[in-house]
């Protein structure tokens, strides 16, 4: 019962983590848009969408780091 119990809650934090990964991808790859988008954007929002961007890829790194750990072999 305990073992089973157990294995549940190591399979809801590797979901945890794959969402985070997923959504860390998601908001580098907004960042990408915004960083391609600058111009059309400095020009209606200015300063703000260096703001964005940079907020979305510190975001998306942040995210990262709390994902998945790689598999690979040291």
């Amino acid at each position: 019962m305990i073992h089973r119990d157990l294995r549940g809650i190591a399979d809801m934090e590797g979901r945890r983590d794959r969402l985070l990964h997923r959504i860390g991808l998601l908001c580098l790859g907004l960042s990408v848009l915004v960083l391609i988008m600058m111009g059309p954007l400095w020009e209606r929002i200015g300063v703000w969408s260096m703001v964005l961007w940079m907020s979305l890829g510190g975001a998306g790194m942040l995210l990262l780091q709390k994902g998945p750990k790689p598999e690979v072999p040291d």
